[in-house]
């Protein structure tokens, strides 16, 4: 049986701000929460509304995995429901939840379950695609329930995207696909964030050419690319970890070296409908994950992107770092460090690396993955 394990860690941030004065962005209470079970992946994949919080442990059960539903308003987050895998291996490889609905994903075959919300978590639907051949790794649900997912093929060593939309109350069909080339190699995994009628699809690519972010638009009869981004230096795992919200689009990938991630922020001009680099890039502190093909997670909201740290040797108990949009007195906008999110002396293990940032409204989740051992979410309600 796994035990949840809590543990209470107060804590108070702050920020320095250098516009003359000092301002202070204060973290109300933080907690843990582990799953007690060794090398299930605890964390892999975290999503957050406004009643709810889900996370996934893929390698549960003997691989076949489980996801386990909190309280987000409960000030301790006692489980509400664990669910076990109905049908493929490594539920939970990804989650993502709005108001009504919680999408999961799994693998070895790929299918998509949607749950309810609400107590008793009712599963409505489940899609299969592909066989045994898709790996699908990144889900997402806008507010009107139109879902995508994207997985790789490595039979064809290609990255898709499907789209599916509503049709009824609790149905969906499939609306539309995208295929990218070079999108598949092992450990690579692409991304894909939906906001409103906006999809952005992250492919970190074989080749240089192909690692890139797409964008697309819902035009009402189909979706059409309106815009496809690139790093323009030669990183790797460019679109590792994206994230879109409203006007603004997050990129995470590595230098060339491995040694530092590295951050990319966009706008979208109004006028000619396509994405901007604002502010220049973002570095954040330490190392990555040695190892890993993941770079550094990220998020956005409240105008402040996240992103999560994984230097065990100098940041061992910083899990993100949050950054703000300043104009200088140039008028250049600069992205400034503002504020960290840190665990207080629960150092980082040497097996594990914290990969996922979801921000949503005044909830930060950051997961802290262990390839071996006991991974763990913090959250912090700003």
């Amino acid at each position: 049986m796994l035990t949840t394990n809590f543990m209470m860690l107060s804590i108070c941030i702050t920020l320095f701000l250098f516009l003359g004065t000092h301002h202070a962005l204060q973290v109300q209470y933080s907690d843990k929460i582990v799953s007690g079970i060794r090398n299930d992946l605890f964390g892999a994949s975290v999503a957050a509304n406004d009643d709810v919080f889900v996370v996934g442990a893929p390698s549960d059960y003997n691989h076949h995995g489980s996801i386990t539903i909190y309280n987000s308003k409960a000030n301790t987050s006692d489980a509400l429901v664990k669910i076990k895998s109905p049908g493929g291996m490594l539920f939970g490889i990804a989650v993502a939840v709005n108001k009504d609905f919680i999408v999961v994903a799994t693998q070895s075959p790929s299918y998509v379950y949607v749950y309810s919300t609400k107590a008793p978590y009712t599963r409505y639907k489940a899609w299969w695609k592909a066989g045994y051949w898709t790996e699908l790794s990144s889900i997402t649900i806008n507010d009107d329930n139109t879902v995508a997912v994207v997985g790789n093929t490595y039979a064809d060593h290609q990255a898709i995207v499907y789209v599916y939309k509503q049709t009824g109350a609790t149905s969906w069909k499939q609306d539309t696909y995208m295929m990218f080339m070079g999108g598949a190699d092992i450990g690579e995994h692409p991304t894909v964030s939906l906001n409103g009628n906006v999809l952005a699809a992250g492919i970190p690519g074989s080749e240089y050419v192909t690692r890139r972010v797409h964008v697309y638009g819902d035009t009402g009869s189909g979706w059409k690319e309106t815009d496809s981004l690139s790093a323009h230096q030669d990183v790797w795992y460019y679109g590792g970890s994206i994230k879109l919200q409203q006007n603004r689009l997050v990129a995470s990938a590595r230098t060339q070296d491995g040694i530092k991630d590295l951050v990319f922020v966009y706008t979208l001009d109004p006028t000619s409908g396509k994405w901007v680099e604002e502010g220049g890039i973002i570095h954040p502190p330490g190392g990555p994950s040695m190892g890993s093909k993941l770079p550094a997670g990220v998020s956005v909201c409240k105008d402040l992107v996240f992103v999560s740290v994984s230097d065990r040797d100098t940041y061992p108990d910083v899990v993100a770092v949050v950054y703000k949009r300043v104009v200088d007195d140039s008028g250049n906008v600069v992205w400034q460090e503002y504020n960290t999110l840190t665990t207080r002396h629960d150092p980082l293990l040497s097996d594990q690396y914290n990969s996922v940032v979801n921000c949503n409204g005044d909830k930060v989740l950051v997961a802290r993955t262990s390839r071996h051992g006991v991974g763990a979410v913090y959250r912090f309600n700003l």
